[in-house]
């Protein structure tokens, strides 16, 4: 009856409204109704979903997210199941961002029905709890009542006993609903917007920071720590306080190693799940005799459990070292509404964090994408980088000698040690291919090289400590490019990856693989070398100009040797300028010439395999004759 009248309401806002919640409730019934029917549904959402179209053209900021929203349940219909998972989060963040609470609330619960039709409970369920937030804090407690009795397995709590360690505030968990009529005590506005503020960030370390920031101000307390349980243990992951706008995050901080706050406390609030509310801390409770508390004498200290689908999740400790009684009913009120969406907020990254352990935050920065999620299949970009190859030598022939846990216990060993390098130099690895590292460095060339020397020398230092168990050393080579390329996604609907394409990335790849025929660690392309700063700041050497298969162009490639071993460093600076010259005579087909330098340069080094490989050309070259085309390019015929 209401599409009866809706042309002579254009002008009211009810109109939009109609087509939202019209097509909605259409794409719910359309996968049981006869074929009719659903030509006849399909036919009314294409043209609500024009008009809604138009009028998201104009007014994005109350439209777009509703017209992502049905455009979500229609690729859900029809099992397009990654476009709907993108759709969905699109219309979440935008009814977010625009603060449409109950539209992102019933956002949230499509997308919970979408993951739990699919099998997926766990994502499913954290979907559904924050709908079930979002229409608490909207005020809908018939929604709320619905959601829990529809879905009672995702809500289930642990009840938490009260106990004697305040005779004023007793130190049970209030109950999110208490707090509705407690008007006078909250400002509700603020306390949903900083929740929100929790909600909209997925990245664990600027989660924290925010969480902490927000905490320590509506809590009352003068300091702040955030812990998160990891293999059985409890760890600092961030630290706040009052007078400082640092907050240090993710420092993984062992409470029975730390001395900053009571680890007594801590293990009694993951034990029991109860919250811990001292007034006088030196005089009042239970813990009065703690060591901790006897030294640092805190006056208010607060420790609070972080629950979310009825699993302990994290522990907030705060104290006020200034006011007894710092931790008032109304505090606490404010606390417990930041304390759902904080246990929330931190399981949600700490997903988020998995996955971009699969894909780097790096690769979206450069796609220009904010999340996961809002990657599609096709997404690409073109962009100059520099891509480093680096792979341990003879590997395969140690890991035949090793078990199967052995051989992934020394890999992984060895990446911790390189990985951490690449980052620091504003790089991020793009994959890893058995015990090879391939890393892209979308910034200067520079970056790329002083990473590799950085890496050279870390091997050093990781070999001491292989030789001080028993193990033998390893080598590595090093090869780096500088070029266009492809960055983006392949696959299909249900698997897609992240790669990279270009002749750049192979090239790099074969100049790693010339690293072991030359005897060197770290050789670089002359792109790469146009693109240094400051040639000057790096012992370099020209090594050889070469033609790869595949190739009809040849390329200079270089050696850089600062991390090299003092003594061979010397000897290379030693006899650089003979190695180059001889190098020059032997393009000029000068070989006797050619032949006297590299036999000086074996003289001063015995072991410069370069130079022993022109020394084996030279005399070849005298022997047989050079051809009449020869440029002094070396043909290599393996990839």
């Amino acid at each position: 009856m209401t599409l009866k009248y809706l042309d002579s309401s254009v002008v009211m806002l009810i109109v939009p409204l109609c087509h939202f919640y019209g097509s909605l409730a259409k794409l719910a019934i359309y996968p049981n109704v006869s074929k009719s029917e659903q030509q006849q549904i399909w036919k009314q959402i294409t043209a609500n979903q024009k008009q809604m179209k138009h009028w998201a053209f104009h007014a994005p900021m109350n439209f777009q997210h509703k017209y992502d929203l049905v455009e979500a349940e229609k690729a859900r219909v029809f099992g397009q199941n990654w476009e709907a998972a993108a759709l969905y989060e699109k219309a979440i963040a935008g009814a977010f961002d625009n603060e449409y609470l109950h539209e992102e609330a019933l956002a949230y619960e499509l997308a919970a029905e979408f993951y739990l039709g699919r099998g997926m409970k766990k994502i499913a369920q954290t979907y559904m709890k924050d709908a079930h937030y979002r229409y608490q804090q909207w005020g809908a407690f018939a929604k709320v009542k619905h959601l829990k009795t529809r879905y009672p397995q995702f809500f289930s709590q642990k009840t938490a006993r009260a106990i004697p360690i305040d005779t004023t505030i007793p130190a049970t968990r209030m109950a999110l609903t208490s707090t509705i009529g407690s008007s006078e005590w909250l400002d509700l506005n603020s306390v949903t917007k900083a929740s929100q503020t929790l909600a909209g960030e997925n990245v664990l370390s600027r989660l924290l920071e925010k969480m902490m920031h927000l905490v320590i101000e509506n809590a009352g307390a003068e300091k702040g720590f955030l812990l998160l349980p990891k293999q059985d243990n409890w760890f600092i992951e961030a630290k706040g306080h009052i007078d400082s706008d640092e907050v240090a995050v993710l420092q993984s901080i062992a409470i029975e190693t730390s001395e900053q706050i009571p680890a007594k406390i801590i293990r009694y609030v993951a034990r029991t799940q109860e919250n811990v509310i001292l007034h006088d801390a030196t005089q009042e409770g239970h813990f009065t005799q703690l060591l901790y508390i006897v030294k640092h004498r805190p006056k208010s200290v607060l420790c609070v459990p972080l629950v979310n689908q009825g699993q302990l999740t994290g522990i907030l400790y705060l104290e006020n070292n200034l006011t007894k009684g710092a931790f008032t009913p109304k505090r606490l009120e404010v606390l417990n509404l930041l304390t759902s969406q904080i246990a929330i907020s931190i399981e949600n990254a700490r997903l988020y964090t998995s996955i971009t352990r699969f894909l780097p935050s790096e690769f979206l920065s450069l796609l220009d994408k904010n999340n996961i999620i809002d990657v599609q299949l096709g997404d690409q970009v073109e962009k100059e980088m520099s891509i480093l190859f680096a792979d341990i030598r003879d590997f395969t022939s140690s890991s035949e000698k090793m078990t199967p846990q052995e051989n992934f216990d020394f890999i992984n060993d060895y990446l911790s040690k390189m990985a951490p390098i690449i980052g620091q130099h504003h790089g991020f690895i793009d994959k890893y291919i058995g015990d090879a590292i391939m890393a892209l460095f979308p910034g200067s060339a520079d970056e790329a090289v002083n990473a590799s020397i950085a890496m050279l020398k870390e091997l050093v230092t990781y070999n001491q400590e292989r030789q001080k168990s028993g193990l033998e050393p390893i080598a590595i080579g090093i090869g780096l490019n500088t070029g266009l390329l492809m960055l983006g996604t392949v696959g299909d609907e249900n698997r897609m990856d992240g790669t990279v394409i270009s002749d750049a990335v192979n090239l790099a790849s074969r100049i790693e693989g010339m690293t072991k025929m030359y005897g060197v660690a770290l050789l670089i392309s002359e792109e790469t070398y146009m693109y240094l700063n400051d040639v000057s700041q790096y012992a370099i050497r020209t090594i050889d100009r070469v033609k790869v298969k595949g190739k009809s162009k040849p390329i200079t490639i270089y050696e850089i040797f600062d991390a090299d071993a003092p003594h061979l460093f010397d000897l290379k600076m030693k006899t650089r300028h003979d190695f180059e010259i001889g190098l020059t005579h032997y393009r000029k087909k000068v070989f006797t010439t050619a032949i006297l330098c590299f036999e000086q340069v074996i003289h001063i080094h015995p072991d410069d395999k370069a130079a022993h490989i022109y020394l084996h050309r030279c005399q070849h070259w005298q022997k047989v004759g050079v051809p009449d085309d020869w440029e002094g390019v070396e043909a290599l015929h393996s990839k």
